[in-house]
């Protein structure tokens, strides 16, 4: 062999260098197998965490679908987070590119096509990147049709390329919703129930609770759209009740925002908190109101001297009361 191996070198030195390279290959394939699943964990560790920063603590004992759909455009991934049938997301990753760099965004719509939460995955750019990074917070509470044009953001580059990225998840939420056929209210209102265009309130509300120690709440509004099933026949109302709650000092202090969903006879047939911003809406929360399921607004029984209602944050406590009073307040003879 090695009289041959010396008649040969070439041949030699293939083998030799094969051999190396097959234990090179060996070894990396190992690397490879041991780490990839690591990589793959934390990779998913890291996206739920995002999730979690960015939609409200009612999200916090969800489940996570992934892939829900193929997504066109921009998208990178659709994804659905939820919590029961009434209480759900959508989670779109969009990512582009500019002479700047490249931007990546993670942006949560509700059940009721409302941006509810926003997040630079990537944000590589060069110029005015500190007021680039305030701009992706202004769609928080938008819909495809009250889009934001706030122009002083930093960068018109950075600020064009964010625009396109939230223009192409619209476009995937459309087709999502097409495509799923959903319809978040079918289940009150009938399947092609039809939504009118809302009423607003400001409400008087905005009660000192003695002995909640100076825990107070203000901003109380409430708007309210008509709903009406296929063949135009009332069929039910929508009440968002929005308000702000404050402890002590009203530095410290939350927005809450609490959809309630009224059958066509004025019977309260289920609640949303659909925004929640500071406060901890506790499963005692979710007990207090599930007291009133059932009941018109005109049986709602309310006392404004009443102890605390034990709903977990006591100005979580402070605004549902605020809340029903309100929509006692601008019911009126409405329902």
């Amino acid at each position: 062999m090695n009289e041959f191996f010396k008649k040969n070198p070439i041949v030699h030195y293939a083998i030799v260098l094969g051999l190396v390279a097959l234990l090179c290959g060996l070894v990396v394939g190992l690397i490879n197998y041991i780490t990839v699943p690591v990589i793959s964990e934390n990779a998913l560790a890291r996206k739920e965490k995002a999730y979690q920063e960015i939609l409200p603590v009612i999200y916090k004992d969800g489940s996570l679908e992934e892939n829900i759909l193929d997504p066109v455009g921009s998208v990178t991934q659709i994804n659905k987070y939820f919590v029961s049938d009434e209480i759900y997301s959508y989670l779109y990753i969009a990512s582009g590119s500019n002479s700047y760099g490249n931007i990546e965004v993670l942006i949560a719509v509700d059940q009721t096509n409302k941006i509810i939460g926003t997040k630079y995955l990537t944000l590589n750019q060069t110029l005015f990147v500190d007021k680039t990074a305030l701009y992706l917070n202004n769609f928080v509470g938008t819909t495809a049709d009250t889009f934001p044009s706030i122009l002083n953001t930093g960068a018109s580059r950075s600020k064009n390329l964010i625009d396109s990225l939230i223009l192409s998840i619209w476009e995937n939420h459309t087709n999502v919703i097409s495509k799923l056929n959903i319809k978040p209210y079918d289940i009150y209102f009938g399947v092609n129930y039809d939504l009118k265009e809302a009423i607003q309130f400001s409400s008087t509300v905005g009660y000192d609770f003695k002995g909640w120690t100076g825990s107070k709440t203000k901003n109380i509004t409430v708007s309210y759209r008509d709903a009406y099933d296929a063949n135009n026949n009332y069929a039910g109302r929508l009440f968002d009740v929005s308000g702000v709650g404050a402890h002590e000092s009203e530095s410290d202090t939350g927005e809450l925002t609490v959809q309630f969903i009224f059958d066509k006879n004025g019977v309260l047939k289920n609640y949303l908190p659909i925004k929640v911003s500071e406060h901890q809406f506790y499963d005692t929360a979710r007990v207090y109101l599930d007291s009133f399921i059932g009941k018109t607004i005109t049986e709602f029984t309310l006392n404004a001297t009443d102890s605390d209602l034990v709903t977990g944050s006591t100005r979580t406590s402070a605004l549902l009361k605020s809340f029903l009073f309100a929509l006692i307040e601008v019911n009126g003879g409405i329902l």
